[in-house]
């Protein structure tokens, strides 16, 4: 693992959210010499704040409320309303960001594109940001608008003047129900091809996370970041069982382990559908994230506590578990039993990736989540329950996004 990772899980986060409704808002952002103009039109539930890494949207509907960065397109927010526990309360200060970041910071769930880490020295020098360009730019929203159906549907978009990888996102929320849908267009601007990677970084922390919390997800085989390049077949586990390079093994289901570690997972070849859920039983919420695994093949997972409690715990799935410069990846062992450490995309070429995500709260006792299938339109979560029945959790509309898997 570089160094960033490894000093990244003892940052410190930050909550800060402080907004005001605005129709029209425009700023100079001086590191990069660039005027944005960001312009929200016809959404009464479009707000903005005053300064560069607190200017927000944010969509909602009965449920639930969602709020966006326009800084870096970083998610910070999602509550239920009748139990408003955000679980991407993390933030990093300017100061613990890498320079070429800086005055963006990492929040929240955040999107890695074009690399997952730190640049090579050669990168840093022309300017390249840690996790890719996308989050150290100012997205805009290009359409807010509803549906016929109900359905509140925001599309933002931002260019990378470096990198030439740039992104269109489209966000749906039902006019009822506690989930939201996101797709993502990856445009290759580069006369020439390119290998790339696109991690969807989440990012949980308190008041969400708490020592009982409770992860499932159907990731398979893994390993240690700790284990050395090379080395990562030799030394493999499956998931809930993980076995850390120190020896130590650990239940990858719960946060009550104070190692800190990184772990990156693979799904099984006949799951068409990955996902992965947390549930905190003191805030009866359960959080999860549902995608293709043809989109997004690998799950990183990571640990960090602090001062006796758990401190921030990462969801992360995207096209890489192997956070090395390329110039490594492509020279061998550029993959883990069949799947590979990065993707290709050619001079003009496009790539589109989607995931939805969901919260469930009431008074639930659940101990563990065993599966997540489409039934008709719905998404059906099969639950265990403390008391060792089973109970399933339907989410009415969520399943229409994945029917052909």
């Amino acid at each position: 693992m570089n160094e960033f990772m490894m000093n990244i899980l003892c940052m410190k986060f930050f909550t800060s959210i402080a907004t005001l409704n605005v129709k029209k808002a425009g700023y100079f952002l001086m590191p990069a010499i660039l005027i944005w103009a960001l312009t929200a039109t016809g959404c009464e539930s479009a707000t903005v704040a005053d300064d560069l890494n607190k200017k927000v949207v944010t969509i909602e509907n009965k449920q639930i409320q969602l709020e966006i960065t326009l800084a870096g397109g970083m998610f910070t927010g999602f509550v239920i309303k009748e139990n408003p526990v955000n679980p991407f309360a993390w933030a990093l200060t300017t100061e613990q960001m890498p320079e070429n970041n800086k005055p963006f910071v990492f929040k929240g769930h955040f999107l890695c594109a074009g690399r997952w880490g730190a640049p090579t020295q050669g990168e840093i020098e022309a300017g390249i940001p840690h996790n890719g360009e996308v989050n150290s730019v100012v997205w805009d929203i290009t359409e807010n608008q509803v549906l016929p159906d109900g359905s509140h549907q925001l599309v933002m978009a931002c260019k990378t003047s470096l990198e030439k990888l740039d992104v269109k996102r489209t966000i749906t929320m039902p006019d009822e129900g506690s989930w939201f849908y996101v797709e993502e267009t990856f445009m290759n601007h580069l006369p020439i091809g390119r290998p790339v990677n696109f991690v969807q970084h989440v990012t949980v922390s308190s008041p969400f996370l708490t020592s009982d919390m409770l992860v499932n997800t159907n990731a398979s085989y893994g390993f240690d970041q700790e284990t050395g390049w090379g080395k990562y077949e030799d030394s493999y586990f499956s998931w809930p069982a993980g076995r850390l390079v120190s020896g130590e093994e650990v239940d990858l289901q719960r946060v009550d382990t104070q190692t800190g570690f990184v772990t990156s997972h693979i799904f099984p070849e006949t799951d068409s559908l990955g996902w992965i859920t947390a549930w905190n039983p003191d805030h009866k919420l359960l959080l999860g994230y549902i995608f293709r695994t043809k989109d997004y093949p690998w799950l990183n997972y990571w640990n960090h506590w602090n001062e006796g409690k758990p401190y921030v715990r990462g969801l992360e799935f995207g096209t890489t578990g192997a956070g090395e410069p390329y110039g490594q990846l492509l020279k061998d062992n550029n993959h883990f039993f069949g799947v590979p450490y990065f993707e290709y995309l050619d001079a003009g070429e496009y790539s589109n990736k989607s995931w939805l995500s969901f919260q469930v709260g009431g008074d639930m006792d659940i101990a563990g989540v065993k599966n997540i299938s489409v039934v008709g339109d719905q998404l059906l979560l099969e639950v265990l329950k403390t008391d060792g029945t089973h109970e399933d959790i339907k989410l009415p509309g969520a399943g229409v996004y994945f029917r052909s898997e």
